[in-house]
C-alpha cells in the first residue's frame, strides 16, 4: 500500500489536536497556515479512503505506486506504467440555515482554542449551550435566521466574545468555569477548562440531513463543469464526495443503503463516497457510487 508522509508533504508550524473522526477521537496534525491546514485535512482523507476496503481494491487495480498531491485535482495517483490517475475530494455539507449557523459556532470555537494554541500553547475544553435572551429556553424556533445572512461577521464576533472571556482571569489546570456572554441577540454560555488537549463542542450542533441524494446528485453535477480543466494535469479523473458528520464539524447527514441504490450521472471514471459518522451503526462509510455518464441528448437530468 502506497502511504504519504504528511510531515514530508507540509512544511511550517505544525501541532497537534484532538480531532473526532470516524467514531472515535485522534491526534491531527494541524497546521498554522491554512492552505497546508487544508492539504494536511485532505491527506488525512485520503488515507481514510486508501486503508478501507473500496479504497484498497481500486488502488490495486490501478496498481498505484505513488501519490502526488496537487490542486485541481486535489491528488495525482501514478501507477506502475506512468498513468497519472486524479482524484478529486468535495465536501457535502448540510444546508440547512440553523445548522450552518452552528457549524459556523462550532468553527469559532474551534478557532478560539487555536487562539490559545498558539499563543500561550494552552488547550483548552470548551463546551457551548446557546439559549435566547427572553426567557433562556433553548431556540428551536429561527433565532438563527438573522445569524445566517452574514455568517463571516458572526465567526469573527463569536471567536473575538470567546478570546475576550477566556482571557479575563488565570485558569487551575482542570478547573472548569462557565461564564455567559450575550451576542446576536442569544446568550452563550460558555464551559471551560485547561486540559490535556484541546477540544471544542457546542450543544445542539446536529440538525441531520437524512438520505439528500438529489443534493448529491447537484454536488456532482456541479464538479463535473470542471473535469475537463482536471484532465489537462491526468488521464483520468475520480470524484471522493466527503461527508464528514463527526461531533468537532456540526455537519450532521445521514445516509443508508439508498445512497448505494441510486444511480447517479457523472463525467467523472468513478464517483465514491466516503462518510464518518453518517451511520450509527457504521462509524466510517466507504463505498462506490452507481454511476452513467450523460448522454448528450438528454443532458444531466437527476
Amino acid at each position: 500500500m502506497v502511504m504519504m508522509d504528511i510531515n514530508k508533504s507540509c512544511s511550517g508550524n505544525n501541532m497537534l489536536c484532538l480531532v473526532h473522526r470516524g467514531g472515535k477521537l485522534i491526534l491531527q496534525k494541524v497546521s498554522n497556515n491554512k492552505q497546508e491546514n487544508k492539504k494536511l485535512e485532505e491527506m488525512a482523507l485520503l488515507e481514510f479512503f486508501t486503508n478501507s476496503d473500496c479504497g484498497k481494491i481500486w488502488m490495486q487495480k490501478h496498481d498505484v505506486v505513488d501519490i502526488l498531491p496537487s490542486e485541481s485535482p486535489d491528488f495525482i495517483l501514478v501507477n506502475s506504467a506512468g498513468k497519472r490517475i486524479g482524484l478529486e475530494m468535495v465536501s457535502l455539507v448540510n444546508t440547512n440555515s440553523r445548522s450552518r449557523v452552528l457549524a459556523t459556532i462550532l468553527q469559532a470555537t474551534k478557532q478560539t482554542c487555536m487562539h490559545f494554541k498558539e499563543k500561550d500553547d494552552i488547550n483548552f475544553r470548551i463546551i457551548v449551550n446557546i439559549f435566547e435572551e427572553s426567557d433562556l429556553v433553548l431556540p428551536y424556533r429561527p433565532w438563527y435566521e438573522k445569524m445566517v445572512r452574514n455568517l463571516d461577521c458572526v465567526a469573527r464576533d463569536i471567536k473575538d466574545a470567546f478570546v475576550h472571556l477566556l482571557s479575563q482571569e488565570p485558569i487551575m489546570p482542570f478547573e472548569v468555569i462557565k461564564k455567559m456572554v450575550n451576542l446576536q441577540g442569544c446568550t452563550f454560555v460558555v464551559s471551560y477548562n485547561v486540559d490535556d488537549f484541546m477540544s471544542w463542542h457546542v450543544n445542539g450542533a446536529t440538525m441531520i440531513a437524512e438520505n439528500p441524494l438529489n443534493q448529491v446528485q447537484k454536488l456532482i453535477k456541479d464538479k463535473d463543469k470542471k473535469i475537463s480543466s482536471y484532465l489537462k494535469k491526468c488521464d483520468e479523473c475520480y470524484l471522493l464526495v466527503i461527508a464528514d458528520s463527526s461531533s468537532m464539524t456540526g455537519n450532521s447527514i445521514g445516509f443508508d443503503n439508498k445512497l448505494f441504490k441510486r444511480k447517479f450521472w457523472s463525467e467523472y471514471e468513478g464517483v465514491f463516497f466516503l462518510g464518518l459518522d453518517c451511520d450509527i451503526e457504521k462509524p466510517v462509510i466507504v463505498g462506490n457510487l452507481k454511476t452513467s455518464k450523460p448522454k448528450k441528448d438528454l443532458g444531466n437530468a437527476d
